[in-house]
C-alpha cells in the first residue's frame, strides 16, 4: 500500500512540476514571434503616434534566468534581421526586471512603443500588467499564458499553426487600438 501511495504522490508531484515548467514554455519560435509581432503592430492605429521617428522595442528579462536571457538574445537577433518593424525604423533595448513600476517608468523614459516580456516573469505578470494601465505601449508575451494574465499580445499554436492571442481589455487600458480585421485573425481573451 505504501508503494502505491508513494507512486501516486510522485506522479502528482511530477505533473505539478511539469505544469509549472509548461506555464513558461514558448509555443512559437522566437524568430517567427518577431515577424508576427512586426506584422501585428501595423494593425495598431496608435503605433505611429506612439513611436515618433524610431520605434523602440524594449525587451524585459529576468536576470540570471537562462531561458529569459536566451530568448531575449534570440529576439534581439531576430529584430535586428528585420529591415523595418511595423513598417518603421526600429531599435531594440533591453532591461532587467526589478519592479513593475520600474518597467512602466523605463517605457516612458525610453519612449518605447513595444514591450516584449521574455520567459521567467510569470509570477510578476499581473503586477506588470497593472503597472501598464494608462501607459501607451503594446505589451507582447513570449509565453502564451502571459496573455491570460494581462499582456496584450502573445503567440500560441493551434492545429499546428501559429495563433495570435489578444487581451482586449488590457489593450484598451494601454491605448492599443487594433483594427477589427486584425482581431478577426486573433483569439481574443479578456479576463
Amino acid at each position: 500500500m505504501r508503494t502505491v501511495v508513494a507512486s501516486a504522490v510522485a506522479g502528482l508531484l511530477a505533473l505539478l512540476f511539469t505544469g509549472l515548467v509548461l506555464a513558461e514554455a514558448i509555443a512559437v519560435p522566437v524568430p517567427l514571434q518577431a515577424e508576427l509581432m512586426s506584422k501585428a503592430a501595423t494593425y495598431d492605429r496608435n503605433l505611429r503616434s506612439r513611436s515618433g521617428d524610431v520605434l523602440v522595442v524594449l525587451l524585459l528579462v529576468r536576470s540570471g534566468d537562462g531561458d529569459s536571457e536566451r530568448t531575449a538574445a534570440q529576439m534581439t537577433d531576430a529584430l535586428n534581421g528585420l529591415s523595418t518593424f511595423g513598417g518603421m525604423t526600429h531599435r531594440t533595448e533591453r532591461i532587467a526586471f526589478t519592479e513593475a513600476d520600474d518597467v512602466a517608468r523605463a517605457i516612458r523614459d525610453r519612449h518605447a512603443s513595444i514591450l516584449y516580456l521574455a520567459p521567467g516573469l510569470l509570477d510578476d505578470v499581473p503586477a506588470i500588467s497593472a503597472a501598464l494601465d494608462d501607459v501607451d505601449v503594446l505589451s507582447v508575451a513570449a509565453v502564451p499564458s502571459y496573455v491570460d494574465a494581462g499582456i496584450v499580445l502573445g503567440f500560441d499554436v493551434e492545429s499546428a499553426r501559429p495563433k495570435l492571442l489578444v487581451h482586449l481589455g488590457q489593450s484598451k487600458r494601454q491605448h492599443v487600438d487594433f483594427m477589427a480585421t486584425f482581431l478577426k485573425l486573433a483569439k481574443v481573451v479578456d479576463r
